[in-house]
């Protein structure tokens, strides 16, 4: 009794696809298909791109950051380090002319 019944469920189960072949409505969906094709075909190839991109994104962005931060701050350090001891030589300089003229004054 068991495998009988087991047997009657699928045979109703195959009906059921054998009446839901789209035949009936392909004929029907062909006209709208026409307007519709555009926006289904756009959505899907959109879907495919993002989960592509967001994937590849988060692998490059974590190792490009990384090496762009470092050059960055290198670059500028270096910079400041060399325009502030120019000024500091420069005073320097300028100090010790003005001890030689002092000193030179009263031994003449």
């Amino acid at each position: 009794k068991k495998k009988k019944k087991k047997k009657k469920k699928k045979k109703k189960k195959k009906k059921k696809k054998k009446k839901k072949k789209k035949k009936k409505k392909k004929k029907k969906k062909k006209k709208k298909k026409k307007k519709k094709e555009k926006k289904r075909r756009r959505r899907r190839r959109r879907k495919k791109r993002k989960k592509r991109k967001k994937k590849r994104k988060k692998k490059k962005k974590k190792k490009r950051k990384k090496k762009k931060k470092k050059k960055k701050k290198k670059k500028k350090k270096k910079k400041k380090k060399k325009k502030k001891k120019k000024k500091k030589e420069k005073k320097k300089k300028k100090k010790k002319k003005k001890k030689v003229v002092i000193v030179q004054v009263p031994l003449s």
